[in-house]
């Protein structure tokens, strides 16, 4: 949906006096279309009109541009936030939206507009109309207070769901150092059992070479009492054999 351009307007249309944004105004179309040559700021105030747009409807939008760009109609913008309560101001402010109204029309519809004021309008008309209207501002600021609303638990929800995801993540995060810590007391663990398992290797052979050290060692004592026995054997022996030789010697002292 494209909104009205003013200044393509007049371009476009020339001769159509209430199509003009202002009385007795002249247009240097050569700045216009300089003033049109950044695309980039074209497109950032298309997008906020566009914004505008979102919240408000077109018609309302299209009177409202008409009077932001007519230099005449614009001065009311500038009124004090008590001018509804300002009989002659409503009443200048209603006159200047019937009056840009057709002129919407006539953009709108790519007509040549008819020019209708608050005058030749049906005063009653014009009242029910200014009813409904205000009815219908009254139902879109509600509607408008029930989306920021709805619009404010939504980025509740949406800063909720951002904190539960950090802790979720952060409790990932822990889950795994937990596990790299696991894993590395399970790789410690198994280092211990081999040393373990080694040791007790080596403590088994040792167990051999004690019980084989302890069969040599009772075969040498047994060697060593039996060197011992003989020992006392052959000492026993030659006592006798000493006895014996004594008693010759006596016996061949004697016969001398």
């Amino acid at each position: 949906m494209s909104l009205h351009c003013p200044a393509l307007t007049l371009v476009q249309r020339t001769g159509e006096a209430a199509a003009d944004p202002g009385p007795g105004r002249q247009i240097d179309e050569v700045l216009w279309r300089r003033n049109c040559a950044d695309f980039r700021d074209v497109m950032d105030i298309a997008k906020s009109v566009f914004l505008a747009l979102e919240h408000h409807n077109e018609a309302a939008l299209r009177v409202a541009v008409e009077v932001v760009t007519d230099p005449i109609a614009r001065e009311c913008l500038w009124w004090t936030d008590f001018w509804f309560e300002d009989d002659d101001q409503r009443d200048q402010w209603k006159h200047i939206i019937w009056e840009k109204f057709p002129v919407v029309i006539g953009h709108a519809t790519d007509s040549k507009p008819m020019v209708q004021t608050a005058v030749s309008a049906d005063p009653a008309a014009l009242e029910g109309m200014q009813q409904r209207v205000e009815q219908a501002d009254t139902a879109c600021k509600a509607a408008q207070q029930q989306k920021k609303i709805a619009e404010m638990r939504c980025r509740e929800l949406e800063e909720m769901e951002t904190k539960s995801r950090e802790h979720v993540r952060a409790l990932d995060e822990s889950l795994a150092q937990m596990r790299a810590e696991l894993r590395r007391s399970e790789e410690a663990c198994t280092s211990v059992q081999q040393r373990l398992a080694l040791q007790e290797e080596q403590l088994h052979e040792a167990e051999k070479h004690k019980a084989a050290a302890a069969q040599c060692l009772a075969e040498q004592e047994k060697r060593a009492r039996a060197a011992e026995d003989s020992f006392g054997a052959a000492k026993e022996k030659l006592k006798k054999s000493e006895e014996a030789r004594a008693v010759v010697e006596e016996k061949l002292k004697k016969s001398e």
